[in-house]
């Protein structure tokens, strides 16, 4: 299976406790920007607690899922950064959430290159953003809710494998515009965001080169 990083527990998934406020609103981006592009097949990479791919089965796409434990019972078992090994055709939509940061930087551009072979029309990823966030939302009559933030990234700061993920972006060695650069090697970037009422996930909507 190659690079097989820890595989976490069912009891890890727990709704009351994995499942936050911020995490929620996560999952509404996912799912909402797959929407956007109106897919015809979905390849959701990282199963997690499985929220995400029974609401896009239920909202009519054909969900098929990649991941690297069995017990999850995926359609193809293994890692995405050994994609071509498993996965036996592209896809119009890729969904790879917070998945890549579990696997470590130095395979981070091999494995962009496989999601590219991989992607029809858009590949959706999202990665762990860290440094300080200075947040504010405010509700404006007849204009509805407007987010402020300001981010500054750790770019001073080295980070350190936890047991799980090995990178995330605003580190030393590892800057947005680093990781940019590596996707636009492969990818056209439609859209770039930090998420709303989640600062700590960056995301990226984009279209494969040809």
């Amino acid at each position: 299976m190659g690079i097989r990083p820890g595989v976490a527990s069912k009891e890890h998934y727990s709704f009351c406790d994995y499942v936050d406020a911020e995490r929620w609103r996560s999952y509404w981006d996912q799912i909402r920007e797959v929407m956007l592009v109106k897919p015809r097949d979905v390849l959701l990479v990282g199963i997690g607690d499985g929220l995400v791919g029974a609401a896009l089965s239920q909202l009519g796409c054909t969900v098929r899922t990649l991941d690297i434990d069995p017990a999850l019972q995926p359609d193809y078992l293994g890692s995405v950064s050994e994609l071509d090994r498993t996965a036996d055709r592209s896809f119009g939509v890729v969904l790879c959430c917070q998945v890549l940061e579990h696997i470590p930087y130095d395979c981070f551009p091999a494995t962009v290159e496989q999601l590219r072979h991989f992607t029809r029309e858009h590949l959706i990823l999202s990665l762990p953003y860290r440094g300080h966030v200075v947040a504010a939302t405010i509700r404006i009559p007849k204009l509805g809710k407007r987010s402020m933030q300001l981010h500054v990234p750790r770019f001073w700061e080295s980070y350190r494998f936890n047991g799980q993920h090995y990178w995330a972006v605003g580190t030393r060695g590892c800057s947005r515009r680093q990781v940019t650069r590596t996707l636009t090697r492969h990818f056209v970037i439609e859209k770039q965001f930090i998420a709303a009422e989640n600062p700590f996930h960056l995301f990226f909507r984009m279209r494969p080169l040809p």
